[in-house]
């Protein structure tokens, strides 16, 4: 389809542009990055796949973007795909039996597969070799698919949701953590290079204090307080920029509440405790009649026993009707 004049589509890979491509370009996860490039480099002495790896820990620290560097370091092709996206073993068989010799296959939030798939990912991993069953009862027949040998690369959030078995299987586990100030501010300072955006150390250290010690929180920062810079500050990112882009609006980049989101209630009109998140005293509608009954009142007052079933403060008694 003709694009509009003056538009300009933008690349695929523009988006990746941000990311390293090899190790020594990663920066932070110090322990993680020695170990892998131990291993990388064992394996290619050795003429041989890289064993299975399983990368853990929190969202936006660089699971995907490590998961690539292994493939280019190894000089293999990846394939990408998604633990919600694998439905049925047939998936699974699609993808594996496309695989070349030494490819890595990077699944991402590998904690969703389905228990079927992880069984026939069992085989798959240790014997590189899967078994598909033909048709259902009596006229059942197994068919035996050899694979070739793959490295697989788990990403995941949620470690303690995989199973025992299944964990057991990855001979390479690593965790990364967040990310300090100071490697932050080293990130952002590579991607302003990379962005071809000027920027000082103090400036790119007040991004980094507000990323909450995520990578990809700080670069999406940065994207937005570089078209503020480009558009009014003759392209220059300096404290008073990002202290301005602060002050513009809320932090988009921080998910909203989910009970906290929505627009506020109008003025004179019942609020939707439901919709807004907020407790409910005791004494709504939907818990009158489950009041207990009056503690301490006096027998003789009737009148007032009522008035506390309803919710009401007890009425007192007149002048005229008092005990003289």
């Amino acid at each position: 389809m003709p694009q509009p004049p003056g538009f300009e589509p933008k690349d695929d890979q523009s988006d990746r542009a941000l990311r390293p491509k090899r190790l020594a370009e990663f920066t932070g996860q110090e322990a993680v990055t020695r170990n892998l490039s131990v291993a990388i480099a064992a394996a290619r002495g050795r003429n041989e796949q890289l064993d299975h790896v399983l990368l853990s820990g929190p969202p936006g620290l660089g699971k995907t973007t490590l998961a690539h560097i292994m493939a280019a370091e190894m000089e293999a092709e990846i394939k990408e795909t998604a633990g919600p996206l694998l439905e049925k073993p047939g998936d699974l068989a699609g993808i594996l039996s496309a695989l070349r010799p030494g490819s890595v296959l990077f699944i991402d939030e590998i904690h969703s597969l389905k228990r079927i798939i992880e069984e026939y990912l069992y085989s798959a991993m240790e014997d590189f070799r899967i078994t598909i069953q033909l048709g259902d009862g009596a006229t059942a027949q197994a068919l035996t698919l050899n694979l070739a040998p793959f490295t697989l690369v788990g990403a995941t959030t949620r470690e303690g949701s995989l199973s025992a078995p299944f964990r057991s299987r990855f001979g390479i586990r690593e965790r990364l953590d967040l990310y300090s100030s100071d490697e932050l501010t080293r990130i952002l300072s590579r991607s302003a290079t990379l962005l071809d955006v000027e920027a000082d150390y103090d400036g790119l250290q007040l991004i980094a204090s507000r990323s909450r010690g995520t990578a990809r929180y700080a670069n999406n920062h940065l994207r937005r307080i570089r078209d503020l810079a480009q558009v009014r500050y003759a392209n220059a990112i300096t404290v008073p920029v990002a202290e301005e882009d602060r002050r513009r609006g809320p932090d988009r980049t921080r998910p909203a509440h989910p009970y906290l989101s929505g627009p506020e209630p109008s003025p004179g009109r019942p609020q939707d405790h439901r919709r807004h998140g907020r407790r409910r005293g005791p004494y709504h509608r939907g818990h009158l009649r489950a009041l207990p009954d009056p503690v301490g009142l006096p027998d003789q007052d009737p009148a007032g026993a009522t008035d506390q079933r309803q919710g009401l403060p007890p009425s007192r008694p007149s002048a005229a009707g008092g005990s003289g």
